[in-house]
């Protein structure tokens, strides 16, 4: 099985050299918090805090937020700001995942990511 969110956070804040206490005063949350995140006794944190964790310990944050959403086996959106499309986009994306080949993913993530098609297509 894959490495747990809290592990991974835990191996990447001690590799910082960063202490429970320093990264909750930077969260703005408790240190027993962040104890209790890292050894699985708590969920992970929201998107936007995990972002913030990846940023103060040099972590990917997609890394992550990936992890988070193995352990909790959903994925949170926000869809403030979103315009009529952009919602059905996402949420057409969300029905359909489960459907996709690895080609067809890969050829979404090309496109989120600004990278050219290939091609050969």
């Amino acid at each position: 099985m894959s490495q747990k969110f809290g592990e991974r956070v835990r191996e990447l804040r001690e590799h910082s050299r960063i202490t429970l206490r320093q990264l909750g005063k930077a969260l703005e949350c408790s240190a027993v918090y962040l104890s209790d995140v890292e050894l699985g006794h708590r969920a992970p944190p929201s998107p936007e805090r995990i972002v913030k964790i990846a940023k103060i310990i040099g972590a990917d944050e997609n890394e992550l937020l990936r992890l988070a959403a193995q352990q909790r086996k959903h994925i949170e959106l926000d869809t403030e700001g979103l315009h009529d499309l952009q919602l059905d986009a996402a949420l057409s994306l969300g029905r359909a995942l489960k459907g996709l080949t690895d080609d067809q993913a890969e050829q979404i993530l090309k496109v989120l990511r600004g990278k050219p098609k290939d091609d050969d297509e």
